[in-house]
């Protein structure tokens, strides 16, 4: 599971999980645009057998989070933040 994946950071990160041809990638960011760039992007990188599904939502949403892992129990999370928005809420 990546968080933040509408994001560059988050992006990349994808990227370089695609590497490891994994069973199935999670894609967790809030913009629909950016995300669906992403899935589409990963989708030719990656293996066909390899899942890529993504969602929009807000990663203060424990809820839904809780939802996302207990459906798909993921091994690893990775959480991206951009740095510059890091600063403005500091």
């Amino acid at each position: 599971m990546i968080t933040g994946a509408s994001e560059y950071i988050g992006t990349e990160i994808g990227r370089q999980v695609a590497r490891f041809h994994p069973s199935c990638v999670l894609l967790l960011g809030s913009e629909l645009e950016s995300l669906a760039r992403v899935e589409n992007e990963l989708s030719k990188q990656i293996e066909k057998h390899t899942k890529v599904v993504f969602f929009i939502s807000n990663i203060q949403d424990k809820k839904r989070l809780f939802e996302l892992m207990g459906c798909y129990k993921p091994s690893v999370i990775f959480h991206a933040v951009e740095i510059n928005k890091l600063i403005l809420r500091n």
